[in-house]
């Protein structure tokens, strides 16, 4: 069954931002036994599931489109996703988005597949 993540975000965060985001998600995602492939840099966070079926959760500083026809809403957020469809990785992009909500405000809107 898919589950997906949504959201539209500003095009970049800010460092004063950024840097306690990183702070905050890098033990947890360090500790998860469900993921692969992890890696943080000074601009992005980066996972898988374990599962073959999983979506890469990319989580950039500064957004750049996949898709060269890609422009950012009204309210000039870019759009991202990844379908989980509710692997164990799941709660791991959630708690990763939580924390990016707390840190950016309203730099970013977060939705998912709940009614």
């Amino acid at each position: 069954m898919g589950y997906t993540h949504y959201w539209w975000r500003t095009k970049n965060f800010p460092q004063k931002a950024w840097d306690p985001f990183i702070k905050e998600v890098k033990p947890m995602l360090e500790r998860a036994d469900c993921l692969t492939d992890l890696k943080f840099c000074h601009n992005q966070v980066l996972f898988n599931g374990v599962a073959e079926k999983s979506q890469v959760f990319v989580f950039p500083k500064t957004y750049e489109s996949w898709f060269p026809e890609q422009e950012p809403d009204e309210n000039g957020r870019w759009f991202d996703f990844c379908k989980t469809s509710r692997l164990p990785y799941d709660k791991y992009v959630a708690k990763t988005l939580a924390s990016a909500n707390e840190w950016f405000g309203d730099l970013i809107v977060i939705k998912n597949d709940l009614p």
